[in-house]
């Protein structure tokens, strides 16, 4: 088995799944709206599709370095994830991700060049964010009504665009490295 399909798992009480590394994408709505709150994944994964997690009960997750791409509103509404960890390789990060959850900090590594927007949108405990030397450009509302307080903006980054700190009302301190061309 490579594949976990649409809605598998979708509006389930199932609390806790162990990935196998044979597991290669994981569907649209796989898991959405279930008592997910246990995910162990192993290497091997390299897709998860739109709101495969969405509106789940998981706290806390480890991505593996395999994984490529997550797609659109991923893990939106987990309103129980404090915590995730995404390792170096993946280059793909949808829009709304991680929307609405209660992650306090995160890492984006140097393999993803380019942040889609509203990633963050409504994640109102995250304060701390690093931002790795190879993203090249971050999309509208990355940041939208989060309480970052403080960020570097990494040389490699290009270019920013509209409303990347909107209603981000503890922001006090931004750098700005070299290599910023435009700012929208």
């Amino acid at each position: 088995m490579e594949e976990i399909g649409v809605e598998a798992f979708k509006n389930l009480t199932i609390q806790t799944i162990f990935i196998p590394s044979s597991i290669k994408l994981i569907s649209n709505f796989a898991f959405a709206n279930s008592k997910l709150s246990n995910v162990n994944m192993h290497e091997g994964l390299i897709t998860i599709e739109t709101k495969a997690f969405a509106n789940t009960k998981i706290q806390s997750i480890t991505l593996p370095s395999t994984l490529k791409e997550i797609n659109e509103s991923a893990f939106k509404d987990c309103s129980e994830l404090t915590n995730i960890t995404l390792n170096e390789g993946i280059t793909k990060i949808g829009s709304g991700t991680f929307a609405n959850t209660k992650i306090q900090s995160i890492t984006l590594p140097g393999s993803l060049k380019e942040i889609n927007g509203s990633i963050f949108d409504g994640c109102l405990k995250l304060k701390n964010i690093v931002l790795s030397d190879g993203i090249n450009k971050i999309e509208n509302e990355t940041f939208l009504n989060t309480q970052i307080q403080s960020i570097t903006l990494p040389g490699s980054l290009k270019e920013i665009n509209n409303s990347m700190f909107k209603d981000c009302s503890e922001l006090t301190n931004v750098i700005l490295n070299e290599g910023v061309i435009k700012i929208l």
